[in-house]
């Protein structure tokens, strides 16, 4: 009875520490919408050559959900 009770205890924490790595961490990464070529928005969406080489980067991380959102320089830093 006692081995039982430790079995579901153990599998119970198992499941909930791999629970954990199912759900993508989401972050937000801001730039500077007025650093034309390297950083900008264009119709609203980040453009430039820091934002696809950030993308491409991104790709590699499943584990994390990414959104680069363009900002005023100023706005960015707070």
């Amino acid at each position: 009875m006692i081995i039982a009770s430790i079995r579901v205890v153990l599998l119970s924490a198992m499941w909930i520490v791999s629970c954990g790595s199912l759900v993508a961490e989401e972050i937000t990464i801001y730039g500077d919408e007025g650093y034309p070529p390297y950083s900008y928005a264009a119709e609203n969406q980040p453009k430039g050559i820091y934002v696809e080489i950030l993308r491409s980067a991104f790709k590699q991380m499943p584990d994390y959900t990414v959104t680069i959102k363009m900002v005023p320089w100023k706005r960015a830093l707070d």
